[in-house]
């Protein structure tokens, strides 16, 4: 029984991504597209074999990509992952946006002087939110959380005027929201097992 699990894992591709729009994320049918699924998809056709892909929700997905055969992550999710001597794509597969969303019915980018604006602790919103009010000379009240959804929570309450957002922590957009700026793009890279493990 052991052997021929080991027969079926050889020939499937496992590969995973952290979701985000044009990276990794379901389709209306259920099934996933994106960058880092065409690329798993792409390696297993060479191969000669089929792929299995999931997405990295968790930090302990992140720790569990270390099982996986391909994984798509920014460098800072790698490092978080522990892909050390994993083989990294010289150039990044894509990037995600990291944006400044506000509800439908807020004003511009100027009303947000003075108010709070919400991100994700560690998420690369934090620092680009930091960048990016510099930049605007824009004075606003900065408010972190640990979780997408009391972030979410938080901007459909009203208690934060926008929230500024790494697209994987917030999959699937944000419905009722518009996008006010880009504040930066995050690099992802493919990385793949090292052949001697």
């Amino acid at each position: 029984m052991t052997a021929g699990l080991a027969l079926a894992s050889a020939l499937l591709l496992r590969c995973g991504a952290v979701e985000a729009p044009g990276i990794a994320l379901r389709g209306a049918d259920g099934a996933w597209q994106g960058a880092a699924v065409a690329l798993c998809r792409a390696e297993a056709g060479a191969r000669g074999i089929g792929f299995a892909f999931h997405p990295y929700r968790t930090t302990d997905d992140l720790r569990a990509a270390r099982g996986d055969d391909l994984a798509v992550l920014s460098l800072a999710e790698a490092a978080a992952a522990g892909l050390h001597g994993w083989t990294r794509s010289h150039e990044p597969l894509a990037r995600r946006m990291v944006a400044l969303y506000a509800s439908a019915r807020a004003g511009g980018v100027g009303d947000l002087s003075g108010r709070r604006v919400c991100f994700l602790i560690a998420d690369p919103a934090d620092g680009a939110l930091d960048r990016w009010a510099h930049r605007k000379r824009l004075r606003v009240i900065r408010v972190g959380f640990e979780e997408a959804a009391e972030l979410r929570d938080a901007l459909d309450s009203r208690f934060c005027a926008a929230i500024a957002a790494d697209a994987a922590a917030i999959p699937g957009g944000a419905p009722g929201t518009r996008r006010l700026a880009t504040l930066s793009r995050v690099a992802v890279y493919a990385f793949c097992r090292a052949a001697d493990r």
